[in-house]
């Protein structure tokens, strides 16, 4: 008796159940997939900002203990004054390219390694209107300017002169710097969120700038702050936008 053999491969039917069953697999692997890459992303990220806590070091140990000024002077300082093109040898860009360095730009393409802005040195009442100092001289973020052009420059901030390098704030995921809620509080909810993260004053000069520059959003509502002792730790929203929160002032 002749048997009638069955031909080989998948019914359509069948194909149709592997197609699905492999559609269902990738649906349920794309999130854990998603938030591996963003780890990894916060992770680089970090890693950068680590690089520039010990370019900052060099520099200390190259200036005699010396902060990067912000920028040379106010106004007017060039571009090769400011701290991204002082600091550029120390992390490996060439020449005039610190602003865009590869090490500075977070991997997620939203953010940069930015500094913690203070103003201007100065001292006490000696302060001129408009220069940024605390009453007893201290500037209210470890980044300033070296003064105004039409003055003498006082002595540059030195690391020696911080009082918590542990937990005071240097560099955040910005797009180049940001105002310390120290200084400036945040008054203005400019995203509409609910939460106010902008300074009333910075809005007049910046009013598309939200969170002063910063980006602490870039990490899955977190982003990465490196310390004047130069570790870094990851910063959760709520906590970021907390004027009261260590890391924006030296105590």
């Amino acid at each position: 008796m002749q048997h009638e053999s069955r031909a080989s491969g998948f019914t359509l039917i069948e194909l149709l159940v592997v197609i699905s069953i492999t559609a269902v697999l990738i649906a349920l692997l794309l999130p854990t997939l998603d938030r591996a890459r963003a780890e990894a992303q916060a992770v680089i990220c970090a890693g950068n900002h680590r690089q520039y806590g010990l370019a900052f070091q060099m520099y200390e140990n190259d200036e005699e203990g010396a902060v990067p000024r912000f920028a040379k002077s106010y106004p007017g300082a060039t571009h090769s004054e400011t701290w991204y093109q002082t600091t550029e040898q120390y992390v490996g860009a060439g020449p005039g390219q610190g602003y865009n360095a590869e090490v500075r730009q977070c991997p997620t393409g939203q953010a940069a390694v930015g500094v913690v802005y203070a103003g201007i040195n100065g001292h006490g009442d000696a302060v001129p209107s408009g220069m940024r100092a605390k009453a007893d001289g201290r500037p209210w973020g470890p980044f300033v300017y070296g003064g105004y052009t039409n003055q003498p420059h006082p002595p540059p901030f030195k690391f020696v002169q911080v009082r918590s390098p542990a937990t005071w704030a240097m560099t955040l995921d910005a797009v180049d710097f940001m105002y310390t809620y120290a200084y400036r509080l945040p008054q203005v909810d400019a995203d509409g969120d609910g939460l106010p993260e902008t300074s009333l004053s910075n809005v007049v000069f910046l009013p598309t700038d939200i969170y002063n520059r910063g980006r602490p959003r870039t990490h899955r509502d977190s982003l990465n702050i490196a310390m004047v002792d130069g570790h870094v730790e990851r910063i959760d929203l709520q906590t970021f936008l907390d004027p009261t929160a260590d890391f924006w002032h030296d105590d």
